[in-house]
């Protein structure tokens, strides 16, 4: 049965997928999440040289530590990210699942895929109150993620840690192109939930639906790893399925 990693998103922590790796151990899977330098218990080595590349790195050391291929989950950012580990270590990657997670083609960076508005709106943070780099979390993060129960927003704000722009700005390097030639899955919000954030993702939702990926859309916010941690166990546990019956 391969490995499961699953890799957190900009601004929260490893324990996001706490709930998940529950659902996926009594679904018989086994699961890993990393934790990304300097975030969530890392912040303390959050710094201005930190980059994608940096976060590639985490989860390709991830990968080695692992005699099993591996299925890699990435949220939101850490779509970037597992994209980037996959092209680096295809040996051992059976194939990528994104939890409304960014898609990146060759030589794109998140603000690349971020709408102008936002790249700049985030910019503008890291220039005002962010030393030129720094993204500080704050309650905005839980409006634009359309996180809404009370109880699901104090569960986000446990894991928030600052972020970096300078992971944002960084391209990805796929030459080969590995992970749009391995199964792909995506699991997105946004099913009767509109939420600002929604916008971004939404071509990856169609890009999914026409590319014949096993797609699940819920009726959640940006956050559902932690609104619907059960259905995105799921679907994860369905998608090594299909790779690996």
């Amino acid at each position: 049965m391969p490995a499961v990693l699953l890799v957190h998103g900009a601004w929260q922590s490893a324990a996001c997928w706490d709930e998940v790796m529950s659902a996926l151990a009594s679904l018989g899977r086994r699961a890993t999440a990393v934790t990304l330098t300097g975030l969530g218990a890392d912040a303390a080595r959050l710094a201005p040289e930190i980059r994608l590349s940096t976060h590639i790195h985490d989860v390709v050391a991830a990968i080695d530590s692992h005699d099993d291929a591996c299925v890699l989950v990435g949220h939101s950012y850490a779509g970037m990210v597992v994209t980037g580990a996959c092209e680096q270590r295809p040996a051992k990657t059976l194939g990528t699942v994104y939890v409304d997670g960014f898609v990146p083609l060759s030589g794109q960076s998140a603000l690349h895929l971020l709408p102008d508005a936002i790249a700049q709106t985030f910019q503008s943070i890291s220039r005002e109150q962010g030393g030129g780099w720094r993204l500080p979390a704050g309650d905005f993060l839980l409006d634009v993620w359309g996180t809404r129960d009370p109880a699901h927003r104090a569960r986000a704000r446990q894991d928030f840690s600052d972020f970096t722009i300078r992971c944002f700005g960084e391209a990805v390097d796929l030459p080969f192109g590995h992970a749009r030639n391995k199964p792909r899955a995506y699991i997105a919000g946004g099913l009767n939930h509109e939420y600002p954030a929604r916008t971004v993702f939404e071509r990856f939702v169609e890009e999914a639906r026409a590319g014949g990926w096993l797609l699940q859309q819920l009726d959640a916010g940006h956050t559902c790893e932690l609104e619907r941690p059960v259905e995105v166990a799921r679907a994860i546990a369905a998608f090594v399925d299909r790779i690996h019956p």
